[in-house]
């Protein structure tokens, strides 16, 4: 019988092996900490304002625009002026986005 301690042990040891492995896949595909969490915002909601992503992740805009910046040169994310409001970018994944979110998703 294991002792809540041994358990507790054990989960942090498969959660910590968990989080290396995903860590080496999105960096194999070229993200970083904290974007495939943007990624899928996107995915689940196209059209999303970066002003509204960075709200949703609970980080400041100034974080969201860098990352975003790093997920549009990988070719990953589409920023587009809203057409009503020239103010507001709106996000949407390109082909490549979309075909690693699908990868990611099925892990």
């Amino acid at each position: 019988m294991c002792t809540p301690e041994q358990v507790d042990k054990e989960l942090h040891d498969l959660m910590r092996a968990h989080h290396n492995t995903m860590k080496q896949y999105f960096q194999s595909h070229g993200l970083f900490n904290g974007q495939p969490p943007m990624m899928f915002h996107i995915a689940e909601n196209p059209g999303l304002t970066q002003k509204e992503l960075a709200r949703r992740m609970h980080i400041t805009p100034a974080s969201a625009a860098i990352s975003l910046r790093r997920m549009e040169t990988e070719g990953l994310v589409r920023r587009e002026v809203d057409k009503q409001d020239a103010r507001l970018h709106r996000l949407w994944l390109t082909e490549k986005g979309r075909r690693l979110d699908t990868e990611c998703r099925a892990l």
